[in-house]
């Protein structure tokens, strides 16, 4: 009986939890080309049976997100299309549901490595009711089949008694952790499943059927390994990960790649923006925004507080993290080491809380132990350390709690909603329809959702810090279209010093609010 009234908060967490979630739940769409990328997949392998959609024109010379990114989430989607179709609301109810199982698998980590309920349940909270989540959760993006499966693992690994597990196979299964939330990759998440279920499993005590089974599933890692160089290397299809991740500038591939030294000197750019993020990540931005943009001055004046802040939190954070790694290690620390160590020699600081995402939880995890280490050496007092901690996690909770109702009121009935923002998109896309031929090419950012919602070829706008490149790259289309957003920085940089200076050879057609469709007069 007692074992049920425990759980009884846990599942009213999650009813209230997926009941903020139908509040914001639409069949809108929430981030345009980030959606339009996986469903465009998606939508390619049911019809074409390929990844590459005929519509959407490929050019590795301008658009920085490899070809073929994050293939797993887009085959998850398949059977969701061939049943629903192109139902946006049946997707996000997908990432809603691997949200709310997340959150639950997290909640059975940290009981299992805090051993204290109500600890595990207001750090659960904080991770469903943060900013981070409230606002990915209306995103199909990849990061939560992947999050969800990494917390499975995580979760798989210490319930096994993983202390009488040596070293070297945690730590390959942090190294695959922390690979498969930087490359999302199908074939990487089936060699952390194979190396899982060999190692956490006790094989001697197998019956017959499973050891069978886990020595299959080791004859398919010499395969996985050769598709996983493969996909990350992409010789054949244009830029992979390997070239983004070590091209010098992350949207201007103009600039080529990146030498060791700049590598290096990433990791300052990054680690200051780990610093000044992680209150924003725990806390939450919302209450900053509006400070910065109602009283200018006075958020002028936080903002070096906030830098403190995030200083003192990362202090914290490395005294919670060492001590669970030199008394208390877990495949959790090898994940969140290697998994961060990649970010600093990435473009981690472009998207701070989107990269932060998949370890932010465990953050505020070691933060606890951080606190608590603390207080336990200044006071010797365990019962008042507890008491403390527990006041910190329901206040952040509280925080976290009352901006995420500030973030959907925002969504979905502010005057000034990011979805009214896309309105002149769709009259776009309904006057593209009607008035461009297929034969052709539309030149937009935003390219894949152009190319989805029109049926029509379309290929990226240019990045290039030189007009005259941008200029160039377009007469290579002859007579086409060229959707101009004024809203976005990249077309108010590159895309409109082009039709100033050359406007004898763009004739305007049509004009909807901030999207301008122009003609290219070759």
């Amino acid at each position: 009986m007692k074992k049920i009234m425990n759980r009884q908060p846990l599942v009213l967490l999650c009813i209230f939890w997926a009941i903020i979630q139908c509040v914001q739940l639409d069949s809108d769409w929430t981030r345009m080309d980030d959606d339009a990328h996986f469903i465009l997949h998606a939508q390619s392998i049911l019809v074409n049976h390929s990844y590459n959609d005929p519509n959407f024109v490929y050019n590795e010379d301008v658009d920085y997100i490899p070809k073929n990114t994050s293939p797993g989430w887009p085959l998850m989607l398949v059977p969701f299309l061939y049943l629903f179709g192109r139902d946006l609301l049946i997707l996000k109810m997908l990432v809603v549901l691997l949200g709310l199982v997340s959150g639950v698998v997290l909640f059975r980590i940290m009981q299992n490595r805090l051993d204290d309920f109500w600890l595990s349940f207001f750090i659960t909270g904080i991770y469903y009711f943060s900013m981070t989540t409230i606002v990915y959760s209306k995103v199909i993006y990849s990061e939560w089949p992947y999050l969800l499966l990494s917390l499975i693992i995580i979760c798989r690994c210490i319930e096994k008694h993983q202390e009488s597990i040596k070293t070297g196979p945690l730590i390959l299964t942090g190294i695959l952790l922390g690979v498969l939330l930087s490359f999302r990759f199908i074939a990487i998440a089936l060699i952390l499943a194979v190396t899982v279920d060999i190692v956490f499993s006790h094989v001697h005590k197998m019956k017959i059927f499973h050891k069978i089974r886990s020595i299959i599933l080791l004859l398919t890692v010499p395969f996985l390994l050769y598709q996983t160089v493969l996909f990350i290397v992409q010789p054949e299809t244009g830029p992979g990960y390997k070239e983004q991740f070590l091209s010098k500038d992350l949207y201007y591939q103009e600039e080529g790649q990146a030498t060791f030294k700049d590598i290096v000197y990433r990791i300052p750019d990054n680690a200051r923006a780990f610093i000044e993020r992680i209150p924003h990540t725990v806390f939450g931005r919302s209450w900053y925004e509006y400070l910065d943009y109602r009283y200018p001055r006075l958020g002028r004046i936080v903002n070096p507080l906030i830098v403190v802040l995030g200083i003192i939190m990362t202090l914290l954070i490395s005294i919670g993290f060492l001590n669970r790694m030199i008394r208390h290690r877990s495949v959790i620390e090898y994940y969140v080491l290697f998994y961060l160590a990649i970010m600093m020699v990435i473009w981690f600081h472009y998207e701070v809380y989107r990269y932060l995402m998949p370890v932010a939880i465990f953050l505020v995890y070691y933060m606890v132990i951080g606190i608590s280490a603390v207080i336990q050496k200044i006071i010797q007092n365990r019962t008042l350390c507890k008491s403390v901690i527990t006041v910190l996690l329901i206040s952040i909770f509280i925080i976290n709690l009352f901006q995420a109702a500030i973030e959907i009121y925002r969504y979905k009935f502010s005057s000034h909603s990011e979805k009214l923002a896309f309105a002149p998109n769709y009259s776009a896309v309904v006057w593209l329809k009607e008035n461009v031929n297929t034969r052709e090419i539309i030149i937009a950012d935003d390219a894949r959702w152009y190319a989805l919602e029109t049926g029509l070829s379309v290929t990226p706008s240019p990045i290039f810090r030189n007009i005259e490149k941008v200029y160039q790259y377009i007469q290579q289309f002859p007579d086409s279209i060229l959707v101009i957003n004024s809203s976005r920085y990249f077309h108010r940089v590159c895309m409109i010093p082009v039709l100033q200076k050359y406007g004898a050879h763009f004739n305007l057609l049509e004009e909807f609010g901030n999207i301008q469709i122009y003609r290219f007069l070759s």
